[in-house]
C-alpha cells in the first residue's frame, strides 16, 4: 500500500513539473513570445505609444502601391458605416516585431525561470527615444483585429458604379495606384493631389506608370487631363463628410454636368453638382487638390477601383468615432450649388450646367 501511494505521488509531482515548466515555457521562451496572443497585446501597447510620440514613419499594411486588399464590406446595401476586412499581411515582421521580441526575450532571460510568469508585466515593454528612432518601417496595422484596439472605425465613405470610359479608367487607376491605394497619413501630414499621382514621368525616374488619358482643351484633343479629374472628385467626396482632414485647394470646374457620376456618400445618393474638384497642370498655370491630416493620431484613405465597367468603386477613411461628419445640400442659386460639409458651407459655381 505503501509503495502504491509512494508510486501516485511520485506521478502526481511529476504531472505537476510538466505543467508548470510548460506554462512557463510558453510564456517566457522563444516559443512563447511569438505566439499572437502576446506580441499582439505588446504591439498594441507599443503602437499607442509611438502615436503619442508622433511618430512618422507608418506605413500601412504590407502592401505596395497598386494594391488594394481592404475593402469596405457590403457597402451598397448596409450603407451605414460596415465593417472593413483586411485580407493579408498579417504574419510579416516589421522593424518594431523585431525590437519587441528582443525586448521580451531580454526581459524574461534577467527572470528566474519559474517565477517569470507570475512577475510578468507588460508595463515593462517601453520604448525608449532611441528605440524609437531606430525604427524605419513600422505597419500600422496587420489585421482588423489591430484597428479595433486602436480605435479605429470606418469613419467616412464613398461609393459609385464604375461607367467611364477605357481612358479614365486608366488614369483613375493609376492616379490612385500611385497614390498608393490605401495610404497613411500622419499628423498634419499634407497631400498634394498633383505630386502623388505622378503626373511628369521624369519624376521618380520613370518608375511609375503617368497619368495619360484624352480629354478636350478649348475644343482641341489633348492628353494628360483625362480622368484625373475623376479621381481627384472620389477624394473629395470621401474626404467631406470627415472632420479629420482640412482641405487647402480645391477647384471646381467650369462646366459640369449634373448626371456624371452616381455617388453614394455614407449612404446617400448624389446626382447634384459641385462634388467635381478640377486638377490640371500646364505650362505656367495649375490647378492643385491639397488636403491634409489635422488630428493628432494618423489617419488611414483607402482607394479601390479596379476598372472594370459595372463594377465599384470604393473609397473609405479609417479613423476614429468622432471624426464621422455629415454632408447636406442646401440648395442653389443659377448655376451656383451650397453644401454642408460638417456645418462649413461650400458654394461652387459654373459657367454652364448640363444634364438633368
Amino acid at each position: 500500500m505503501k509503495r502504491i501511494s509512494k508510486k501516485i505521488l511520485i506521478l502526481f509531482a511529476g504531472v505537476t513539473l510538466l505543467l508548470v515548466s510548460t506554462i512557463v515555457f510558453a510564456r517566457s521562451g522563444t516559443a512563447g513570445v511569438t505566439t499572437w496572443g502576446l506580441m499582439h497585446e505588446v504591439r498594441m501597447q507599443a503602437i499607442q505609444q509611438l502615436i503619442t510620440s508622433k511618430f512618422d514613419r507608418f506605413v500601412t499594411m504590407p502592401f505596395g502601391p497598386g494594391n488594394d486588399h481592404m475593402h469596405v464590406t457590403w457597402s451598397l446595401t448596409y450603407p451605414d458605416y460596415p465593417d472593413y476586412l483586411v485580407t493579408t499581411g498579417i504574419d510579416l515582421q516589421d522593424d518594431l516585431d523585431i525590437l519587441l521580441e528582443k525586448k521580451i526575450q531580454t526581459l524574461e532571460s534577467e527572470r528566474p525561470f519559474y517565477t517569470s510568469l507570475a512577475s510578468y508585466s507588460l508595463n515593462n515593454i517601453i520604448l525608449s527615444d532611441d528605440e524609437i528612432a531606430s525604427l524605419q518601417k513600422v505597419y500600422l496595422f496587420k489585421s482588423a483585429e489591430d484597428l479595433k484596439d486602436l480605435g479605429y472605425v470606418v469613419s467616412s465613405y464613398r461609393t459609385r458604379i464604375n461607367n467611364d470610359a477605357k481612358w479614365r479608367q486608366d488614369n483613375i487607376s493609376i492616379s490612385y495606384w500611385n497614390i498608393g491605394n490605401v495610404r497613411v497619413l500622419n499628423p498634419d501630414q499634407k497631400i498634394s493631389f498633383m505630386d502623388e499621382i505622378h503626373y511628369d514621368p521624369a519624376v521618380n525616374n520613370w518608375k511609375r506608370d503617368t497619368v495619360n488619358g484624352l480629354a478636350l482643351m478649348w475644343g482641341v484633343s489633348s492628353v494628360k487631363w483625362g480622368g484625373i479629374c475623376g479621381a481627384a472628385r472620389g477624394i473629395n467626396a470621401v474626404l467631406l463628410s470627415n472632420k479629420a482632414f482640412e482641405i487647402e485647394q480645391r477647384y471646381n470646374h467650369t462646366r459640369t454636368y449634373k448626371n456624371m457620376y452616381q455617388n453614394e456618400i455614407n449612404g446617400q445618393e448624389f446626382r447634384i453638382p459641385w462634388i467635381d474638384v478640377a486638377v490640371y497642370r500646364m505650362w505656367s498655370s495649375q490647378k492643385d487638390f491639397v488636403f491634409k491630416n489635422i488630428r493628432e493620431y494618423p489617419v488611414v484613405l483607402v482607394m479601390n477601383y479596379d476598372g472594370s465597367v459595372g463594377w465599384m468603386e470604393e473609397l473609405f477613411v479609417l479613423s476614429h468615432e468622432e471624426d464621422r461628419g455629415i454632408l447636406k445640400y442646401i440648395g442653389h442659386q443659377g448655376n451656383c450649388y451650397t453644401r454642408e460639409a460638417n456645418s462649413v458651407p461650400f458654394t461652387s459655381c459654373y459657367a454652364a450646367v448640363s444634364g438633368r
